[in-house]
């Protein structure tokens, strides 16, 4: 996050020394004489009621989400009693062999 902030502001400084002189407007420039890349704006903006209801549907459904993340998810093929393997995901292979040999 820290350098992609010094990025930003040093590019932004880098475009004001870059751009000089008269600015034109876009009417002039070939490219933008199309303006088909304000279109996508233009359809969110209008009908405001679908807008709106697509992002509260995004927002509950990000909710929901968020409140299921901390479940845990088991195959059906290891519910039937078979080893429940959890452990610290730093240890390592040897000791998380001599752990689980212990076990059986």
């Amino acid at each position: 996050m820290v350098c992609s902030t010094i990025l930003a502001i040093t590019l932004s400084v880098l475009c004001t020394f870059l751009i000089r002189g008269k600015l034109h407007s876009e009417n002039e420039n070939p490219i933008m004489r199309c303006y088909g890349y304000l279109q996508p704006c233009c359809v969110g903006a209008e009908p405001q009621i679908i807008t709106l209801s697509a992002a509260m549907a995004l927002l509950i459904g990000a909710l929901y989400t968020a409140t299921t993340i901390g479940s845990e998810f088991m195959p059906p093929s290891m519910k039937n009693g078979a080893v429940h393997a959890i452990t610290d995901p730093r240890i390592s292979l040897t000791e998380a062999t001599r752990i689980f040999a212990n076990r059986t």
